[in-house]
């Protein structure tokens, strides 16, 4: 029942805006797990007015949908969802300078840039313009597989840096279609969150870099996807770490590691032998694979140290 009321406002939708709606997506081409069933309704808009009008759409009727970036923190069911997706790497795919200015920093006269960034940029779109450009400040996001919009929501990051440590303010849209610019000190970031109600969509983001010599820049990215290639299982599909790191605790992948899980498998799906931490697809695994996988470790680390993780991927 509800796919076709979701199926005939969709049509009311599409005919007086733009939109690009795919039926029956296989998502697994969508996430970089390479795991999961089909959308119903796969959608991106190509403005602004065709997405305010849908999510006015759905606000009205009821109807709850998810928006996926470079599928990099999802774990879809294998029997697919009936929600429909929305993508923006076709409406909010810009890069703008808005601002440079001379300031006084580390005891030196630099240039701070401060730009605008659409959320349906990926990560490593942005990388490749601070290395041309000789803008710092990004580095530590090198080799994360992210859009822009999903890294700013996740507070994605590193133990050098996060996405609260460069953005000034995020552009957002409610479940009414209104767009408004919120700074970062009126949210309330945190580890793997921005501190954005989870039914508004990341538009945009501005962030501030300051200047450097290009070489210095690609140097320090380079450095860390090195780094990430040494400690992590990156030739198979994965979702990255799946547990955070409790707060105060040692890290996940250590604790996963002293149960002597690295190398444990069901089905296609294994607890990565590099790093404790990463579940990696081995070639058709399942999620349901992988949930039994995730069930393990919680079961095994609770027995044993009396902590139980929590998931950093979302289960859809």
């Amino acid at each position: 029942m509800i796919a076709l009321d979701t199926d005939s406002i969709l049509e009311t939708v599409e005919s007086g805006g733009n939109l690009l709606i795919r039926r029956q997506e296989d998502l697994s081409r969508w996430t970089t797990f390479k795991i999961g069933g089909k959308a119903r309704f796969f959608i991106e808009p190509s403005d602004d007015i065709s997405l305010k009008r849908l999510l006015r759409a759905f606000d009205k009727h009821f109807i709850p949908w998810r928006v996926i970036g470079a599928g990099s923190n999802i774990l879809v069911n294998d029997q697919g969802i009936d929600d429909p997706v929305i993508s923006l790497r076709s409406c909010r795919n810009r890069i703008e300078i808005l601002s440079e200015n001379l300031v006084y920093l580390f005891e030196k006269t630099t240039k701070k840039i401060r730009i605008s960034i659409g959320a349906g940029v990926s990560l490593k779109k942005v990388l490749g313009l601070c290395i041309k450009m000789g803008w710092s400040g990004c580095e530590f996001l090198a080799g994360i597989p992210a859009t822009v919009g999903g890294a700013v929501f996740m507070n994605a990051g590193t133990s050098e840096g996060s996405m609260s440590h460069v953005v000034s303010k995020v552009e957002l849209m409610n479940p009414s279609g209104e767009i408004y610019i919120v700074p970062l000190h009126s949210l309330s970031p945190c580890y793997r969150s921005l501190g954005i109600p989870p039914d508004h969509i990341v538009l945009g983001v501005e962030i501030e870099l300051v200047k450097d010599h290009p070489k210095r820049v690609f140097q320090r990215i380079r450095s860390n996807i090195f780094k990430r290639k040494r400690t992590q299982p990156l030739i198979y599909p994965s979702a990255g770490c799946i547990f955070k790191n409790p707060l105060g605790g040692p890290p996940a992948g250590w604790l996963i590691d002293q149960c002597g899980l690295k190398g444990y498998r069901v089905g296609n799906a294994q607890i990565s032998p590099v790093h404790a931490n990463w579940i990696i697809n081995l070639g058709g695994a399942t999620a349901v694979d992988v949930i039994v996988l995730i069930e393990h470790i919680k079961e095994k680390v609770f027995k044993r140290f009396g902590i139980l993780l929590e998931e950093e991927i979302k289960l859809w």
